[in-house]
């Protein structure tokens, strides 16, 4: 090379420059950065060395705007009133970074952490294996990884955990192979790039992790930072550009798929909302969790098309109502979305139902009505009434007449089965089918599976619980028939050959079972009274028993006799004393229900409970018998 070319040195980002240095030493023949990738040596022509530090390294927080102005020094501005800290450091910054009203610097022997109230007095503590790698932070504590260590520490500077994995190699940790919420780690495995290890935080040994295995390479994860531990969602970008969202406390956590194309994402740091960059436009999803329904993902998403993104953007920043966005050129474009779906999830996280509702009604935008009627069904409250109104108001008519088929059986007797439905109706497949089986309603869990074609794991059910196998086989060849193809399941090939399937049989047991699924009332509230002999709800039972012939009419004929009062015989009248008045007084709206098979059925069950009945005492007994001397 001859003199008169001056050598250049450029450090690019995404391939857009940073900066250009030409230093006045000729060629440089190698460079080399340091293990933390603040400091760069490079070997020159002319017998020298050259150091370079980075600076000018800035993070963004709301209204503040961190940036390292020197090695030692970093100013703070507020952009509201633009007042500038400068923050004095004894040694060169390694690590940056700012949110949730904390700003943390690493120095490689220290830990700086200053609160965004007060800049004066930082809590400060020594770090353990020299220099920081790499720096997360979440709502509640932050994550440091060191050369040979990770710990997570609170902002008093306190360690909490020190969280292990299986081939935990930090020195090949990349931010984007790692992600930490307030009770959950979730960590790329170094060796087999399919897997993902899950770190629970909020139990008492973090030593251990479960897997989570994906069929193609992890690009990218990240957790969400609200809510509770029980719906905490993981978000996977594989090597295909595809993004799923998986349910890490489910018991089978399974990848389901919320868009392709995808180049780059983030969650919102104050709400479960995700923004991604698709195809070259900017989506944002206000509730991600309606991936179930395509319609309801589609009114409860923004899609920003602008040809001010340019080309190949990458999402910076999402905090708050704005996204921020790196384009190729390396200048910084925010984009406002709407601030009503973030302000929604809040009040639903702080069980402020009443207030989304209002919200709803005030701003009236279809957006939000159907962020409500996905959050409602998905929560453990009981919000039944709101997301009747939520789906009413964007015009999905069927699933308000499935909530008001719910409310027809909300009781106390079926309080597990309303939340079996309310699960389904949320998308909520293996959570509604954990319900029912807890709940030892195995057949509801095994016809649940076949009404969604989930026959694997209906024939699953059928084999581990040994019931209905025959149902199931039978089901799946009359599926097959309507189709007109042959079995392809190895499970059913093999058991069709080993059990023996009377379709004559199958067609009785089914009926049975539904006809024991609308008597499920009337026997666990006699369960219930029987246990307790309690007579004001014995009382509640029998005028139940009179209003369930319009609730269940195939257990209840419609016969009813309609008689004069004076021709109606007087009911038993049961008090604890002699002077305690008859609440089931007759009238001439009396109606009388004769030989109707629900009452046979509950003489039936009388029968079964005469152990029970033994153990009480002997006036009771009677009591109770005159209670039901009209059976």
């Amino acid at each position: 090379m001859t003199a008169s070319i001056v050598p250049r040195l450029r450090i690019l980002t995404f391939q857009w420059s940073r900066c250009l240095e030409k230093p006045n030493t000729g060629s440089i023949y190698n460079m080399a950065w340091s293990g933390d990738g603040t400091q760069l040596a490079g070997a020159c022509a002319n017998g020298h060395v050259i150091f370079a530090h980075v600076v000018e390294r800035d993070v963004h927080y709301e209204n503040f705007t961190a940036t390292v102005s020197e090695r030692k020094v970093v100013a703070v501005k507020n952009v509201l009133d633009d007042s500038v800290e400068q923050l004095e450091l004894p040694e060169r910054v390694i690590q940056l970074a700012m949110r949730y009203d904390h700003l943390v610097v690493t120095t490689p022997a220290q830990c700086y952490v200053y609160n965004t109230s007060n800049w004066n007095t930082p809590a400060i503590f020594d770090l353990k294996g020299g220099s920081v790698t790499l720096l997360l932070l979440c709502e509640k504590h932050m994550l440091l990884v060191e050369k040979s260590t990770a710990g997570i520490y609170n902002y008093q500077g306190r360690l909490i955990a020190s969280p292990r994995w299986p081939n935990m190699r930090l020195d090949y940790l990349r931010s984007s192979h790692i992600s930490l919420s307030p009770d959950t780690l979730a960590v790329r495995d170094v060796s087999d790039v399919k897997t993902v290890h899950i770190v629970d935080l909020s139990s008492r040994s973090t030593a251990e992790s479960t897997a989570v295995q994906h069929s193609t390479q992890v690009v990218q994860l990240s957790l969400d930072q609200c809510g509770d531990s029980s719906s905490r969602n993981l978000a996977v970008l594989d090597k295909n550009r595809d993004l799923y969202l998986v349910q890490l406390r489910s018991s089978n956590k399974t990848f389901s798929k919320l868009g392709r194309k995808i180049e780059s994402f983030q969650w919102n740091g104050n709400g479960n909302i995700i923004a991604a960059i698709q195809d070259a436009h900017l989506i944002v999803w206000y509730c991600p969790t309606a991936l179930f329904n395509a319609r309801l993902l589609k009114l409860c998403s923004l899609i920003y098309d602008s040809p001010e993104l340019g080309r190949g953007p990458r999402i910076s920043n999402f905090v708050g109502n704005s996204v921020s966005i790196r384009r190729a050129d390396g200048s910084l474009l925010n984009v406002p979305i709407s601030p009503f779906p973030g302000l929604l999830h809040k009040y639903i996280q702080d069980n402020k139902w009443s207030d989304a509702l209002n919200l709803c009604r005030t701003i009236n935008n279809e957006t939000a009505w159907g962020c409500l009627a996905v959050l409602s069904t998905q929560t453990n409250s009981d919000a039944i009434d709101i997301a009747e109104e939520a789906y009413a108001n964007i015009n999905h008519h069927e699933k308000v007449f499935y909530l008001q088929h719910i409310k027809h059986i909300k009781t106390l007797s079926s309080k597990a089965e309303q939340k079996a439905h309310l699960a389904l109706l949320g998308g909520r497949i293996q959570e509604a089918d954990s319900i029912l089986l807890h709940n030892g309603m195995v057949f509801q869990a095994i016809y649940t599976n076949i009404q969604l074609h989930n026959w694997t794991r209906a024939l699953d059910l059928a084999i581990k619980h040994k019931t209905h196998i025959d149902t199931v086989l039978y089901l799946r060849q009359q599926y097959l028939d309507n189709l007109g193809k042959p079995e392809n399941n190895n499970k059913f090939s093999t058991l069709k050959e080993t059990v023996q399937v009377d379709s004559e049989k199958v067609e009785q047991k089914l009926a049975t079972e539904l006809q024991r699924r609308k008597l499920t009332l009337v026997v666990l509230f006699l369960k219930f009274f029987i246990k307790h002999l309690t007579f004001a709800i014995g009382i509640q039972f029998l005028k139940l028993l009179e209003g369930l012939q319009e609730l269940l009419p195939s257990v209840f004929r419609d016969r009813r006799v309609t008689q004069h009062p004076s021709e109606i015989k007087p009911r038993a009248t049961i008090g604890r004393t002699s002077g305690q008045s008859n609440l089931n007084s007759t009238s001439a709206n009396d109606v009388w229900y004769s030989d109707v098979s629900g009452f046979e059925f509950v003489r039936k069950l009388l029968n079964s409970f005469d152990s029970c009945m033994k153990q009480e005492p002997f006036e009771k007994q009677n009591q109770f018998k005159k209670y039901f001397i009209r059976l």
